[in-house]
């Protein structure tokens, strides 16, 4: 077979379905009709190591199941309402959870906050009743799983 006509996703998905031989073939054979598919093979060995280290942190219980941490909260009230400002992390000034997922649309590296909008509404539980309002959010903060509650 002519590895010019071989297209990157095919080489790809050689990786990620783990057919190590047949990539390592590919590979192999790249080099003597001097095709590089370095791009799609780190691309998806990245991938796999990624979710390779998550699977490994999700072996800590404390990751699997994050101790809650008190969300900070600033409120204001004037006769008709109540605001309530809540932020991912134990004080108003201490680093928090990070969510906001950014995008490189446009040449530029900015914050979708679209995107961001989806991740918040995905993992945040909301529970208001007449007389209380709790909510939960599950999140990375830095390389550790937090749960952060409001009540």
């Amino acid at each position: 077979a002519d590895l010019r006509r071989l297209p990157f996703d095919d080489v790809e998905a050689l990786v990620r379905r783990g057919w190590w031989r047949a990539a390592q073939a590919v590979v192999t054979r790249s080099h003597t009709v001097r095709m590089d598919f370095t791009a799609p093979v780190r691309r998806a060995t990245q991938d796999i190591k990624r979710e390779a280290d998550t699977l490994l942190k999700w072996l800590d219980p404390k990751f699997a199941n994050p101790m809650a941490t008190p969300m900070a909260m600033r409120w204001a009230q004037n006769t008709t309402a109540v605001m309530l400002a809540c932020r991912f992390a134990p004080r108003w000034d201490a680093p928090g959870a990070q969510l906001a997922v950014y995008s490189t649309e446009r040449g530029r590296g900015h914050v979708d906050m679209r995107k961001t909008l989806e991740v918040i509404t995905r993992l945040l539980r909301v529970n208001l009743t007449d007389s209380r309002l709790d909510a939960e959010i599950v999140a990375d903060s830095g390389s550790m799983r937090k749960r952060y509650i409001l009540s």
